[in-house]
């Protein structure tokens, strides 16, 4: 029994210390004062609207640990409708559940931009447009992802997301879920 009773306490403190290496690697990219710089893009299948696709870099810094506000920008277009959007806005993540590779986080944000669409049509073919109207707009977004670590400094990330838009133009994919995947790289 005191054998059984000192390996058990052996294993304990083995396991303890496996805890604190995985919580370690996972801070290299998500602790306090850590800075990343990121690429997200993605496509979408919206029927009879059109194809969509949305470009959006970030940069993105950490209050505390798992905690992040980032700096983010966003180009949207469909090419059925040929609507565009481009803005810039702020955004906040919490990685809930850390791993040794992977993490769960929320995102929530929002931007303010100008969407380029058309009212009007050049003869009968209504892939034709004649001239672009523009209104200001401000979206807001929120979403869940997953990120996996790659090294110390480079991670993979993909995230669904549902966003909002106040224009009063249709969506630009018809569906306001978007999916992205991205690539970050730690520079702090």
């Amino acid at each position: 029994m005191k054998s059984f009773s000192i390996l058990f306490l052996i294993g304990l403190g083995l396991t303890a210390q496996a805890q604190s290496v995985t919580d370690t690697q996972q801070q290299t990219l998500l602790g306090q004062g850590r800075v990343i710089v990121g690429l997200g893009t993605g496509f979408g299948y919206a029927g009879y609207i059109g194809n969509s696709y949305h470009v959006a870099p970030r940069i993105q810094y950490f209050l505390k640990d798992g905690w992040s506000v980032a700096l983010d920008a966003r180009y949207d277009a469909n090419d059925g409708s040929q609507t565009e959007f481009w803005g810039a806005g702020l955004s906040t993540r919490y990685y809930f559940l850390r791993g040794q590779r992977f993490a769960l986080f929320g995102q929530a944000g929002a931007m303010y931009g100008r969407t380029k669409y058309y009212t009007d049509y050049a003869g009968s073919n209504p892939q034709q447009f004649v001239s672009p109207q523009f209104a200001n707009t401000f979206q807001t977004h929120a979403g869940l992802g997953i990120h996996y670590r790659l090294g110390k400094r480079w991670s993979l990330e993909g995230l669904a997301e549902r966003t909002l838009s106040n224009s009063g133009r249709p969506s630009l994919d018809a569906s306001l879920w978007r999916t992205s995947i991205g690539v970050n790289f730690r520079i702090r």
